[in-house]
């Protein structure tokens, strides 16, 4: 596997560290791992992607879609959940997240769905997704502010569904696939 610098990703303005965030030192140039060290104190940033999580809901042969509220991707459909807290596990990042959205307790189903990192936002800021298939166990989806809707796909809308991000297609063919 090839680092960013190697895919021809560039190492600009949009990253987080053009500085030393604990001497304020103008780093080096980014080595081929897409690290870069501090000169002065010796210290090594990485751009690293941040975590994600997802779940595919599925009741009755359907998936649970949500309709983002909130840009980026205002209007189109993806997948409850969102980004892990600092130091959250996976599974308990992704019943929060499902819980703040639609006010239901899942419980997970299979082994995880691990899409491709993808980029998000405007700044493109680099995510690794992690999906999980899932069952409500308590309560009825009631969307919160992040959520403007939600909708139950049959396997034969996926396709024309306007998702946000391929990723959410793709892990809720797969878990409708497995129903």
């Amino acid at each position: 596997m090839t680092g960013p610098a190697q895919q021809g990703t560039p190492f600009g303005p949009a990253d987080p560290y053009r500085f030393c965030p604990a001497d304020g030192t103008r780093l080096e140039e980014p080595r081929p791992s897409g690290g870069v060290s501090c000169p002065s104190c010796g210290r090594s940033w990485y751009r690293n992607s941040s975590p994600a999580v997802g779940a595919v809901v599925v009741e009755d042969g359907k998936a649970l879609v949500t309709v983002r509220a909130r840009e980026p991707e205002k209007g189109r459909v993806d997948l409850p959940g969102g980004f892990l807290e600092v130091g959250e596990h996976p599974v308990d990042g992704i019943v929060r997240e499902v819980r703040e959205e639609l006010g239901v307790e899942i419980e997970l189903t299979g082994a995880p769905i691990l899409p491709a990192t993808h980029t998000y936002g405007p700044d493109g800021a680099y995510v690794l997704p992690i999906g999980f298939r899932a069952r409500i166990v308590e309560g009825e989806p009631d969307p919160t502010d992040d959520v403007a809707g939600i909708r139950w796909l049959t396997s034969s809308e996926v396709d024309t569904t306007d998702f946000a991000w391929e990723h959410d297609r793709k892990m809720v063919r797969e878990a409708l696939e497995e129903v």
